[in-house]
């Protein structure tokens, strides 16, 4: 009988290091260090305790908002000051002035883009929380608001030849499909990047999405995946919905699927 406990084995072999989230999502990944250590002092603070962040707060300034679904909104960010950047996976502590609360968001933009343009996109899902209540009931462009980023597990094969080149794995559900959103945005400007270089220069391995929603609107970036496939043969999607099993022909992904791909991907 294949059970979770299996799963984590079988990952353990594969992997040098291993997220495996609530919402399901999975990338091979390495360990940033902890430089900065932040502590939670107040229970109405959604913020991760005891993982690294940087020390400096961008102002961001709202520059589109618009429906991914009935229940995501993307929001677009222009960050004037210079120096912002990020890793792929990611997220942003979220600062709304006027509200105490503060909630985190994985950014579902290219690490380049903010490096070049000072750009930066989020997938909101809609909620009660003050932040994520703001976000779809008052935010609108020329809006005002503060970011930090943080996380210590990312995807950046730049800085290390052995992640450009291994195969991966990303598996996603709901809005945990986020961070892997910006992994395979990085993933496409390596594979842009290597093709003007020469025979020594890195070979991006293959990459297999698996991403499933409750309902196929809610598969909200199934076309920018596509277009990705269609220019990148080396990567490959596959959509589950999980609430429509009479539309869709894949109701779930189920853990003997896992268990196959892991031994077809990561067995070389």
């Amino acid at each position: 009988m294949i059970t979770k406990k299996v799963i984590e084995l079988k990952l353990a072999s594969y992997f040098h290091l291993i997220k495996f989230s609530l919402n399901f999502s999975f990338f091979r990944c390495r360990q940033f260090s902890k430089n900065v250590k932040q502590k939670t002092s107040r229970a109405d603070f959604r913020m991760a305790p005891n993982v690294f962040r940087q020390k400096t707060i961008y102002s961001a300034i709202v520059q589109d908002i618009f429906d991914a679904s009935s229940t995501i909104k993307i929001l677009r960010l222009h960050i004037k000051e210079q120096g912002f950047s990020f890793k792929a996976g990611q997220w942003v502590d979220f600062y709304v002035p006027g509200i105490p609360e503060v909630t985190g968001y994985s950014m579902t933009s290219a690490p380049n883009d903010a490096k070049q343009r000072g750009i930066l996109e989020l997938a909101i899902k809609y909620g009660k929380f003050p932040p994520t209540h703001w976000v779809h009931t008052n935010c609108c462009p020329g809006k005002e608001v503060h970011i930090r980023v943080g996380g210590d597990f990312f995807y950046d094969p730049l800085s290390n030849r052995e992640e450009a080149e291994a195969n991966l794995l990303l598996v996603g559900g709901g809005v945990g499909i986020n961070p892997l959103v910006s992994i395979l945005c990085e993933y496409r400007d390596l594979l842009c990047a290597t093709n003007f270089q020469n025979e020594h220069s890195i070979k991006p391995g293959r990459v297999h999405l698996m991403y499933s929603a409750r309902t196929e609107e809610e598969l909200v970036f199934k076309d920018t995946f596509t277009v990705m496939e269609i220019e990148h043969p080396t990567l490959t999607c596959e959509y589950f919905v999980t609430r429509e099993v009479e539309k869709h022909p894949k109701p779930g992904i189920k853990c003997e699927l896992l268990l196959l791909y892991f031994s077809l991907i990561y067995i070389r």
